[in-house]
């Protein structure tokens, strides 16, 4: 029975990892990217952008996808989780940018 809360928790943590990548992709979207655009910078920095953005707030949402370390080690699952909110974006970019991963062969219209 404590394995299926603690899936629970796991799945919970990670569905808000991943609203707070999209959240974090719309700001730099909104916010920064238009910048780099004006300025004709390379648009391949944004992730660089994204991640400290991404991994500040995962730190102070105090999300936890790693609830296995015992109690006063719980700030190494916060640390992963922060890493993985600020990888988030990231991936979405890479994933979104390309429209289709390079395995799949393109779409014919």
């Amino acid at each position: 029975m404590d394995s299926v809360k603690t899936f629970e928790i796991v799945t919970t943590a990670f569905a808000s990892i991943t609203l707070l990548s999209a959240i974090v992709m719309g700001i730099i979207d909104i916010l920064i990217k238009p910048f780099f655009l004006k300025f004709n910078w390379d648009v391949w920095w944004l992730p660089y952008v994204a991640f400290p953005i991404g991994a500040v707030l995962g730190w102070f949402t105090a999300l936890n996808a790693f609830p296995w370390f015992p109690e006063p080690y719980v700030w190494i699952g916060k640390i992963l989780t922060s890493i993985a909110c600020g990888i988030g974006p990231s991936k979405l970019y890479d994933w979104l940018d390309k429209g289709q991963p390079n395995r799949l062969p393109k779409a014919k219209a």
